[in-house]
């Protein structure tokens, strides 16, 4: 923007102003900390990310600081993949496919996950990915349990 100003004395002035950028533009995250996001959501949560951006004194486009809530959101807005999406394209199962597969219950996948015999990650508060378990874990739980009689 140019703007011309005649003063009193009969002086003149020019002045070039910036545009004046829209409401929008002004509240819009900035791209390197949406590349920050998407960078570590292949290996973080969001409410791991949050505390890591805060950490580096990053801020949303308002000047907030981080939530997992605004991660998420944000991540969701601009369609970035969630470390459940990373984790599941590497193969991880949900302890629903596992129980499926293999028959066995929640609470042996539980205790095979605390005992640090199946190998899981957390990908939220208290939720689980896991890998399949190896064929000896599944050949030893079958010996221990008995299959179970047709009644007659």
């Amino acid at each position: 923007i140019h703007v011309g100003i005649c003063w009193k004395g009969g002086a003149t002035s020019e002045l070039h102003l910036p545009t004046p950028v829209n409401v929008w533009e002004s509240r819009r995250t900035p791209k390197a900390v949406l590349d920050r996001i998407a960078d570590l959501a292949k290996h973080h949560s969001d409410e791991q990310i949050a505390e890591i951006l805060n950490r580096e004194q990053l801020c949303s486009g308002t000047g907030l600081t981080f939530t997992y809530l605004r991660v998420a959101r944000l991540r969701v807005a601009k369609r970035i993949p969630s470390y459940y999406d990373h984790l599941r394209q590497a193969g991880m199962l949900t302890c629903e496919e596992i129980m499926k597969r293999t028959g066995v219950g929640r609470p042996t996948i539980c205790k095979w996950r605390r005992a640090g015999v199946l190998r899981a990650i957390r990908y939220s508060r208290k939720r689980w990915l896991y890998d399949f378990p190896a064929q000896e874990i599944l050949s030893q739980h079958r010996k221990r349990r008995p299959a179970k009689r047709p009644d007659r």
